[in-house]
């Protein structure tokens, strides 16, 4: 029988463990209170405080979903309890659930407003969707409750680089040190202000010292090794530069393959696949826009494949007074469990009544209103590079819908991919190596021929290249697909990218404006790069490039 604290009258046992768990207590004793908390549930009794320690105990063994059910079932015993919904909030993130940590973390806050600890788990929730204004708003809140947060300052500090603030960055940085001369992001952000500032000795001299240590965890070592990666890049050392950027993807591979190496879903290559080769086999009369109400916007969509140029192209077009862009939402997320996932998926979207794509149509909209986004704006777009998996539901759900297909030389994209680090999710573990890589920007790009050849949709080629060269020019050929009128402060994206936070490793490039600098990077690592060239070729002439 359970030992419950919703019995009529305390169980001896449950006594027993609260009494012990209170002189632990009072000797400030955390590991005989932890002891305490995980035998009592092996005993089978309940009580949030027990369960919550017997969480943390398996937290810290890396056992997160059986952390996961006790704080489940502590919050049932006690729904309000701020510790459990705290750390039940922590844990879910460890588990890669950060969209449904959000909402815990408020109702934690809401229990205790002026808690620092919830408004700093609450920013690295953020962190981990990419979610990059919304985790500064939250630590700067941490900093403002708790000045001497030295956490929230490190973290701060390597936003501040990512927005090309370097003095902020450094000012930050060392505030976190002197309270905690350890702290590793501080580090990092003051190593990466090196980089940006071409002192790449000093950000080698930084990176050694974090390197040498111990115990760091998989998201700090390899952002340790990326950035060597680029301050040995920076001296011209690459092949030493590329063993870093392989030493980190392994680091990211090892740390996280608890959670995503033995996932049954089907992966980013086998979708593509799947999905190409249906839309291939379909009709091209079945792909016949509906009729849905006309209401004068222009809706955009901005895809290619990761590191392609989206984001760039999001940032012009984000400049134009008319315009609402969003950054990697996915408002189709419904419509696509629905249609893509499933192996009969496309079958059943092509078969599907008016009323059923109406109301994806409408979720769509939904989901977009809920993130914040000003969905009545007279444009708007939705950059999401991978979108071009779901180009068969914006045929179905949007055939009005502008498509603006973004290409850059595909070495350049596969060796960014693999170079550049993003918060860790299920898709992101997929590009690990240069072959995985190659071999998911293959079957994307296959994916998005078919969808070409196949569905009713408008499409712009926008080259990074020339847009690189002309940005006034290539940015008027877009107005011109759009149908909008060209506006001179569209080009002013450098000035709008120093005062926020884009989830993209080219966001402190753009602060510092368009350069040149990452036009052919490849061409330095082509020896490593040559075993993924002949996957990349057929693309590379299709586009343009030429041979390798």
């Amino acid at each position: 029988m359970v030992a419950s604290i919703l019995s009529d009258s305390p169980h001896p046992l449950l006594a027993h463990y609260l009494g012990a768990l209170a002189s632990a207590s009072r000797s400030r004793d955390l590991e005989r209170a932890l002891a305490i908390g995980d035998e009592a549930v092996g005993r089978g009794v309940e009580h949030p405080n027990l369960l919550g320690l017997a969480a943390q105990k398996r937290l810290r063994a890396g056992d997160a979903e059986s952390a996961l059910a006790l704080l489940q079932r502590a919050r049932e015993l006690a729904p309000g309890k701020f510790e459990v919904l705290h750390d039940l909030g922590l844990c879910l993130i460890q588990l890669g659930r950060a969209r449904e940590a959000l909402p815990v973390f408020d109702e934690a806050i809401r229990r205790k407003p002026a808690s620092p600890q919830s408004h700093f788990a609450r920013a690295l929730a953020f962190e981990k969707l990419g979610e990059l204004d919304c985790e500064r708003c939250e630590l700067e809140r941490v900093v403002d409750l708790e000045p001497r947060h030295y956490k929230a300052l490190s973290l701060l500090a390597m936003l501040a680089v990512d927005r090309n603030d370097i003095a902020a960055a450094r000012d930050l940085a060392g505030r976190a040190l002197d309270l905690s001369p350890d702290e590793t992001p501080a580090r990092l952000a003051l190593a990466a202000a090196d980089i940006a500032c071409a002192d790449f000795a000093a950000a080698r001299n930084r990176l050694e010292a974090l390197l040498a240590e111990p115990g760091m965890d998989a998201d700090n070592r390899a952002s340790v090794q990326t950035l060597m990666g680029d301050a040995l890049d920076g001296e011209g050392r690459y092949v030493e530069a590329f063993t870093c950027y392989r030493a980190a993807a392994e680091t990211l591979k090892t740390g996280y393959y608890r959670f995503f190496a033995n996932r049954q879903d089907e992966g980013l290559r086998a979708q593509a696949q799947r999905l190409a080769e249906c839309v291939r086999r379909s009709s091209p009369a079945a792909w016949a826009p509906s009729q849905p109400p006309e209401d004068g916007r222009i809706h955009v969509f901005v895809l290619g494949f990761m590191r392609s140029g989206t984001t760039l192209l999001g940032q012009i077009l984000a400049g134009h007074s008319d315009c609402e862009a969003t950054h990697e939402r996915d408002f189709l997320s419904d419509a696509a469990r629905e249609f893509l996932a499933p192996a009969d998926g496309l079958e059943r979207l092509l078969a599907a009544p008016e009323e059923a794509l109406a109301r994806h149509r409408q979720t769509y909209w939904d989901l977009a209103r809920r993130s914040g986004a000003r969905t009545e704006a007279q444009i708007f777009v939705d950059k999401s590079p991978l979108a071009a998996l779901a180009l068969p539901l914006i045929a179905k759900l949007f055939p009005r819908a502008k498509i603006v297909f973004a290409i850059r030389d595909p070495l350049d994209v596969v060796f960014s991919v693999f170079r550049r680090r993003f918060a860790m999710n299920e898709l992101r573990y997929q590009l690990l190596s240069l072959e995985d890589v190659a071999a998911c920007y293959d079957a994307t790009m296959d994916m998005l021929a078919a969808c070409r050849e196949k569905l009713p949709l408008s499409f712009h080629e926008a080259t990074h290249e020339r847009l690189v060269e002309d940005p006034e020019g290539r940015t008027k050929a877009l107005c011109e697909f759009l149908d909008v009128a060209f506006q001179p402060q569209m080009l002013d994206f450098a000035e709008r990218a120093a005062t926020r936070n884009i989830d993209a490793p080219e966001a402190g490039m753009l602060a510092r404006g368009l350069s040149r600098e990452s036009v052919g990077a490849w061409r330095r690592y082509a020896q490593p790069l040559a075993p993924v060239m002949p996957a990349l070729e057929r693309w590379r002439v299709g586009f343009g490039y030429g041979d390798a």
